[in-house]
């Protein structure tokens, strides 16, 4: 939210009216962030980096990873990664539906393989 205000220069997330706002720990956490993703200086000033991964409907790190993938000629392994990681696990299921989901889990099984 952070990263996208500043791009569209709707002041800083501190000062907007937001009708819930967070608290001001979890927006000095997410400036960090940026700032070690290199999107934001420590004044607060996006960065051309910055710019680049507002374009993308990500998390501001798996947009960090798709913006180095395109300097390191890499970009489409990358962005199979950054897919993989934008979802939620699979194999996590609510509680009162465990028996429908372990039986629909079970076809996708691997003995020999956490990750398959």
């Amino acid at each position: 939210v952070i990263l996208q205000m500043e791009a569209l220069r709707l002041g800083k997330a501190e000062e907007f009216p937001l009708v819930d706002p967070p608290s001001a720990r979890l927006l000095a956490d997410g400036r960090a962030t940026l700032v070690e993703l290199g999107a934001s200086t420590a004044e607060g000033r996006l960065t051309d980096t910055g710019r680049r991964m507002s374009l993308l409907p990500l998390d501001p790190r798996l947009s960090r990873m798709v913006v180095a993938s395109i300097e390191e000629r890499c970009t489409p392994d990358a962005v199979v990664v950054a897919a993989a990681l934008a979802v939620q696990d699979p194999r996590i299921r609510p509680a009162e539906k465990r028996d429908a989901a372990d039986f629909a889990h079970a076809r996708f099984q691997d003995g020999a393989s956490d990750f398959a």
